[in-house]
């Protein structure tokens, strides 16, 4: 069964972690190439706009405040030299109940040769969208479609439906539950977090074939054939009724048939 959501690794030992407050404040770090420095205002404008994707596809439950002060962010975002281990990084701040209170994202940018396609614009916005997601508490998904996906997938540049559906879930749940928590609440016996989730949502949304179906199915309220048989049934009856009458000596003349004498 391919899953609706991936949030199995944000789930720790000591549950479910994420933010517990909104707004977040987002330090976007001057860019320190010189070759970059003109472009400064490009890359900006790419963190604004993954921030603002991620918030829609939260349906409102996450939200971000631009600030130009390191001190008074909560997500930290800055620019490097990209590495042969990871196009970018992100770094979690996080107290003992599991609660967010800091994220460092790193974008990897190059001004060489060999990284060249990797530096075309929507490629760089699937880094800082990707890296986002996790200063957001996601993990990464196995499936190549969504941009949580990794290794690095060229010509993703926008969330799927299940990086939609991930978000809208991880800040659905109360922050510090338990998979044995969820498995409770929706009374579905599975140590998977998203194996819970995907049923859930099957169970609240029938697939396109069970609504034909049931659009299809003879729609006479049960009530309806309880009276058709009710009535068959008074039928019965009546006919037996018919059978047991008798019919007076008049009647009979009246018809034509033979009067039976009775004998004493």
């Amino acid at each position: 069964m391919e899953m609706k959501t991936y949030l199995n690794e944000s789930f720790k030992s000591k549950g479910l972690l994420r933010w517990t407050f909104m707004p977040l404040n987002v330090f976007i770090a001057p860019m320190k190439f010189y070759s970059k420095q003109g472009q400064d205002y490009l890359y900006k404008q790419m963190v604004i706009k993954a921030c603002e994707e991620w918030e829609r596809a939260s349906m409102g439950r996450v939200r971000f405040v631009l600030v130009d002060n390191l001190l008074s962010s909560n997500i930290n975002v800055e620019w490097r030299r990209i590495d042969r281990k990871a196009l970018g990084h992100c770094k979690f701040s996080f107290d003992a109940t599991n609660r967010l209170y800091g994220a460092e994202v790193s974008i990897g940018l190059s001004d060489g040769v060999m990284c060249q396609r990797y530096m075309a614009e929507e490629e760089v916005y699937h880094t800082i969208l990707h890296e986002i997601g996790h200063a957001l508490g996601l993990g990464h998904s196995p499936y190549d479609t969504d941009i949580m996906y990794t290794p690095h997938k060229y010509g993703v540049v926008s969330l799927s439906p299940r990086d939609k559906t991930s978000i809208q879930w991880l800040y659905k749940l109360e922050q510090g539950t338990s998979v044995a928590n969820l498995s409770s609440k929706y009374k579905i016996g599975s140590n998977n977090p998203d194996e819970i989730i995907t049923k859930v949502i099957l169970q609240n949304n029938p697939s396109e074939f069970e609504q034909v179906k049931n659009s299809l199915s003879p729609s006479v309220p049960k009530k309806d054939l309880l009276t058709e048989q009710t009535n068959i049934a008074d039928l019965k009856k009546y006919n037996l009724a018919i059978q047991n009458i008798q019919l007076s000596d008049n009647v009979k003349r009246y018809l034509g048939k033979p009067i039976e004498k009775k004998i004493d």
